[in-house]
């Protein structure tokens, strides 16, 4: 496909963004004369309320009581047959704490910004996108000029048929938006990494301008194209994504995620560094690992090993010492003695027979 065209409306999508708003500027002037409030930092709504109302009655930008109460309703956002809005974040608006009922797709097109879940800090860069789950505490602080970030709002409702597929696939955008909408083992948000994906945002780009159109059918487009969204997102970034750190039952939480990680880094990953990065200690990645899979993490990732390795001995015919080294192996007669464990025989045998083994 040729994606030339998503990139031109990738660029109206920063260009549309890069003068300050009435609004912006009033709330940027407001921090600037009061700069002890430090309203940049995660603080209780009744705190900024009366700076807050009192801009925004004098614009068109929706509120209400509940949205002043620190709970934000869809029907605020989104009219009764609207599945999708798509809204760019204020910059400047205090960063007062605050929840949804409804799922929030944070885009950052340019700048940074720091979203705030109860004691976590997060910078988010420049495609950066952060997936927040319903009913979860948080928080945007976006202060300076160049900060662009749009904001998907999807109503949770009709997710399910709006994104049919989404529920049909074995993945970690799936696996986290069906424990969302079941508020069922849901970790508060997800985080990929998206840098320098110009289709992806053009696909944004596109729906943006459907959904600020009045023509016919543009919620129809507004559904199509944010579609193709999550589909290049899955296709291209699934590998990036990063889980929150507020997990209470962690085994039934995590292991989705942790075991595509190791799916992606088998052929070097040792357990620190996978207890790190889920920020868990290697006993815990231990005990986790044993409750879900039933196996430690060395035989985990041998496991993974030993498939790959088949499959290479299957499908090419590269030299077997390539392909013990590829899969992390510096001794043979270890890897053969391995790999006769699980195949109950050698590289070389399995290889000659592979005209008789199955996928």
């Amino acid at each position: 496909m040729d994606y030339s065209a998503l990139s031109g409306h990738y660029q109206r999508l920063i260009s549309a963004s890069e003068q300050l708003t009435d609004t912006e500027r009033q709330f940027k002037e407001l921090s600037l004369a009061m700069p002890d409030l430090c309203f940049h930092l995660p603080h209780e709504l009744p705190y900024a309320e009366p700076f807050i109302r009192q801009i925004v009655s004098e614009t068109t930008l929706p509120a209400d009581d509940a949205h002043f109460k620190g709970f934000l309703k869809t029907s605020t956002f989104l009219k009764a047959d609207e599945d999708i809005a798509i809204l760019r974040h204020l910059r400047y608006l205090p960063a007062a704490w605050h929840s949804h009922e409804f799922i929030e797709v944070a885009c950052v097109i340019s700048g940074t910004c720091t979203n705030y879940f109860e004691d976590q800090a997060m910078v988010l860069y420049p495609g950066d996108i952060c997936i927040i789950s319903p009913d979860t505490p948080h928080t945007v602080s976006a202060f300076s000029n160049d900060a662009v970030i749009y904001n998907i709002i999807i109503r949770s409702g009709t997710f399910q048929k709006t994104f049919p597929r989404l529920f049909d696939e074995n993945t970690v955008l799936s696996d986290f938006f069906q424990r969302a909408l079941r508020r069922s083992d849901v970790s508060p948000y997800i985080l990929l990494h998206a840098e320098n994906d110009i289709p992806l945002f053009g696909w944004l780009s596109l729906a943006l301008e459907e959904y600020e159109s009045a023509r016919p059918y543009c919620q129809w487009a507004v559904n199509s194209y944010i579609n193709c969204f999550f589909i290049r997102l899955m296709r291209f970034h699934e590998l990036s994504a990063s889980v929150s750190e507020n997990r209470q039952d962690y085994p039934e939480g995590d292991i989705i995620y942790i075991s595509r990680y190791m799916k992606a880094h088998f052929t070097n990953l040792t357990l620190r560094e996978l207890a790190a990065y889920f920020n868990y200690s290697e006993r815990q990645m231990q005990r986790i690992l044993k409750t879900c899979t039933g196996k430690s993490f060395t035989e985990n990732i041998q496991e993974l090993r030993m498939a790959q390795a088949a499959r290479l001995l299957r499908t090419t015919d590269r030299p077997i010492g390539n392909i013990l080294r590829e899969m992390g192996y510096s001794d043979a007669g270890y890897f053969k003695e391995i790999f006769a464990r699980y195949y109950h025989m050698t590289p070389q045998e399995y290889r000659l027979l592979k005209e008789e083994i199955q996928e």
